[in-house]
């Protein structure tokens, strides 16, 4: 306890210190993950419900590893490339669920690293498939030591230790960069550092600013809550919650920065879906680009609001939809929730066509989970790394954004245009699960929770 102590205190010094440096306004940039793939050839032609044959996926997301890139030219670190530069870091703290694409890895591990500079790699407690050998081996080779920090329980153990009702999982994705001249580099996403970088559909805000801006300070309060929480195998929700609260409480970081709201969940749970519901029922059109939608206030905001609301999902609901059983880690719960909202009102719901097939193999997936919610005073975006779950929100440690930053929330805007060219409706898709080639169809990568 006394080590937690002294970590609390050392982020108080460093907030004190910090809040002197800040200077320019944040500036961030959404980086979508959109792969486009070759055109497939099914083994037979499949009908769809409207009649139509097909012989083919449709394009242009259902992808093999024959589509994804070999290079180190993935947009993501590309962009952290131009915004670090050759300057010299001092601090990388990195979160996600998985850990798989070594290119993070060797993006972290090339930079110019002052002498004390530490990294930390915070990850889910339980299982080595969290992080991969490849990336771990990786890292073992860096230039600066690495510490790993392990959160949560094994929720899958046979012996878990974890509690119903407890914090247990770790499924925030961010990364922060601080430089020796006081700058600093965020990310926050849907995506993990594995296939997520480049195979699915996913969503990644960069931001450049300053150590000691507003939003620099709700990130490193991620972190610091992170800290504290190490080793804990069944945190209680109000001690994880208390830890974030008072971070942001005591050093003033709530509230938006150029537009941009950052929240950790489960603490900012009821507020963010407070927020959310308000401007859903305000509205005059929402859009939801999600993997999963039944979050039971979401969908009783979008039962009563008067917008016109359209969903784009994943294939693989549609696929639970025609034949009424689970597709891989789709159910039929997850399905149902919106079937009842449609009963009582018109949602346009759509899919893209993704590699995701029900025998557990997966290319890849639409992984991105955001909101954009237009009205007559402006455009509001929700996204983070939480599923529109009502569990996710309240039971996982989560990032999520509020963002009112009119170019950002426009990027988003335009985002979810692209994806409604390419998306179809159900009488559109095959009815029934497909095979591609047999030479292609082994060509799948690894699961995505």
């Amino acid at each position: 306890m006394h080590t937690r102590t002294y970590s609390f205190i050392a982020f108080v010094f460093y907030f004190a210190m910090s809040s002197l440096l800040a200077r320019a306004d944040t500036r961030f940039e959404l980086i979508p993950t959109e792969p486009s793939c070759k055109q497939y050839e099914y083994q037979i032609a499949v009908p769809s419900p409207n009649g139509d044959l097909h012989k083919g996926p449709v394009r242009p997301f259902f992808c093999t590893r024959d589509d994804f890139p070999e290079s180190d030219d993935l947009a993501v670190l590309r962009r952290l490339d131009a915004a670090v530069a050759d300057r010299q870091i001092k601090d990388i703290r990195v979160s996600a669920y998985y850990y798989s694409d070594v290119r993070v890895a060797r993006f972290i591990c090339s930079r110019r690293f002052t002498a004390d500079a530490k990294v930390t790699v915070y990850r889910q407690a339980g299982r080595r498939a969290h992080v991969s050998e490849p990336f771990m081996s990786e890292l073992a080779n860096c230039k600066v030591s690495v510490r790993f920090l392990d959160i949560g329980c094994d929720v899958f153990a046979a012996d878990s230790v974890c509690r119903s009702g407890s914090v247990n999982v770790l499924h925030s994705k961010v990364m922060l960069i601080r430089g020796e001249t006081n700058w600093a580099v965020t990310v926050l996403s849907s995506g993990n550092f594995n296939k997520s970088m480049f195979a699915n559909i996913e969503d990644w805000v960069v931001a450049v600013t300053d150590v000691g801006s507003k939003h620099e300070r709700q990130v490193a309060c991620i972190f610091s809550t992170l800290e504290e929480l190490g080793g804990v195998p069944a945190i209680p929700q109000g001690y994880a919650s208390g830890l974030y609260s008072r971070c942001i409480g005591s050093w003033n970081a709530g509230g938006a920065d150029n537009g941009v709201e950052l929240l950790m969940m489960p603490s900012g749970e009821k507020f963010y879906i407070d927020q959310m519901v308000g401007d859903i029922e305000k509205a005059s059109e929402v859009i939801i680009v999600s993997q999963y939608l039944s979050h039971d206030r979401i969908l009783n905001a979008i039962s009563k609001t008067g917008a016109s609301v359209r969903v784009l999902s994943d294939s693989a609901w549609h696929f639970v939809l025609q034949s009424g059983a689970p597709v891989g880690v789709f159910n039929v719960a997850d399905t149902s929730a919106l079937a009842v909202i449609q009963q009582k009102r018109t949602v346009d719901q759509a899919f893209l066509m993704t590699n995701y097939r029900g025998d557990g193999g997966l290319c890849n997936t639409v992984h991105a989970r955001f909101v954009v919610i237009r009205s007559t005073s402006g455009t509001t975006v929700y996204t983070g790394s939480a599923h529109l779950r009502t569990g996710s929100f309240q039971l996982n440690l989560e990032q999520q954004m509020r963002i009112q930053n009119p170019e950002l929330a426009e990027s988003y805007v335009k985002f979810a245009e692209r994806l409604t060219l390419a998306a179809r409706t159900s009488a559109q898709l095959p009815s029934t699960g497909i095979a591609i080639k047999a030479t292609e169809l082994n060509s799948c990568i690894e699961q995505e929770e």
